[in-house]
């Protein structure tokens, strides 16, 4: 509902949410879940991968806020190649503070490991969805929400890895948001509210 989906009159659509600490994704058919499954992976485990990675490859340590920052201004699917970033941290061989330059191949190297799951999953659960329901989401292409979804070309990567068409949301990171609000708000939307202590909201354990 946040990222503008009709999701009561559309009969097949599919979103990807790329949250901060989980990846949700979810295949909805005329109001209805058909499938949808949990990742506890997200935007903090995609920076502290950049952490990770930095470490091993340059022997020079940031700190998560600044492997976002690095992430957020890295043109990580650009065709082009693109200059270095430079990120503060530490030198590890000569044991003090410095300054480095952060390459794009290292940023996409922890993108693509964070995105495996995410795209291993997602196949799997195409091969179970009916096919009415997929030959709409074929159609209508897969919506990525979440801050993940701001990364530039990722919607390209994911279509090369899937065969699926992809598109973002507009303001990708605000769609949950929103869409809590509209059932909040609106009495219409009722039905589509659940609690998470409901016994038949299993797919979260």
């Amino acid at each position: 509902m946040g990222a503008g989906i009709d999701i009561r009159q559309t009969p097949g659509s599919a979103i990807v949410n790329l949250g901060g600490e989980t990846t949700d994704i979810a295949i909805l058919s005329r109001g209805g879940i058909v499938l949808n499954r949990l990742l506890k992976t997200g935007g903090a485990f995609l920076d502290q991968m950049v952490v990770t990675i930095v470490r091993r490859n340059l022997d020079f340590v940031i700190g998560r806020p600044t492997a976002e920052e690095v992430r957020r201004k890295t043109d990580v699917f650009g065709e082009a190649v693109r200059p270095p970033v430079l990120a503060a941290g530490r030198d590890l061989i000569r044991l003090r503070p410095g300054v480095r330059e952060i390459p794009s191949t290292i940023v996409r190297e922890a993108l693509e490991e964070f995105l495996k799951p995410c795209i291993r999953t997602l196949l799997l659960m195409l091969e179970q969805t009916p096919p009415v329901v997929l030959g709409a989401i074929r159609r209508q292409g897969i919506c990525l929400t979440g801050g993940i979804a701001c990364t530039k070309g990722l919607t390209g990567y994911m279509e090369a890895q899937t065969g699926v068409p992809f598109y973002t949301a507009e303001q990708p990171q605000l769609c949950a948001a929103r869409g809590v609000r509209s059932i909040i708000v609106d009495r219409d939307f009722e039905d589509l509210a659940y609690s998470m202590k409901d016994e038949n909201y299993r797919w979260m354990r």
